[in-house]
């Protein structure tokens, strides 16, 4: 970031080979204490990468396709989301994960395993924050609502619309009746 130089390309998204071959766009980044990068999008995995080993894997142009048909460093987290996945919030030595299926999921990053849901499917999540002192987590649909729950608990701790224009029309339809 200081300089601007380019580290690296993470190419493991497209992938020839593997139970997680084909190539799946990049939607979501996370970027844990300890140097990892973690990555998600249309894929059923978020892929954790050591950047140094993503540097000497990266090859150049001339060897694309070779790189592509082998073996990476990374590891892959299996998410189980019903979809892609959009938003990714690493907090408290926790993997948040949410998308297409409407639910935010926790994962422990050493396991690779969910530890707990978040929600009920619905409108598709775009963006996450997790506040590990308060043991919050927000989640950000499509339709404007904003969820928080307790990251400890898995309940429900507030849920409203930001979604002024939306709110409006609400407010006006109902005050007609």
């Amino acid at each position: 970031a200081a300089t601007g130089t380019l580290l690296t390309t993470y190419n493991g998204h497209n992938r020839n080979i593997g139970r997680y071959r084909g190539q799946a766009p990049v939607w979501a980044l996370a970027f844990p204490p300890g140097g990892q990068v973690l990555s998600a999008g249309g894929g059923a995995w978020v892929q954790i990468w050591e950047p140094e080993k993503a540097q000497a894997e990266a090859g150049d142009a001339g060897d694309m396709e070779e790189r592509f048909q082998t073996r990476s460093h990374a590891r892959h987290l299996p998410h189980g989301q019903k979809g892609a996945v959009f938003a990714l919030a690493w907090g408290g030595g926790t993997l948040y994960a949410a998308g297409e299926d409407g639910q935010a999921a926790a994962y422990d990053p050493q396991t690779l395993t969910e530890t707990r849901r978040y929600g009920t499917p619905g409108e598709w999540i775009y963006s996450l924050a997790v506040d590990p002192e308060r043991g919050r987590l927000a989640t950000g649909a499509y339709d404007g609502r904003v969820r928080l729950y307790d990251t400890k608990t898995g309940r429900p701790v507030a849920d409203f619309l930001a979604a002024p224009g939306r709110a409006t029309q609400a407010r006006r339809a109902t005050q007609a009746r």
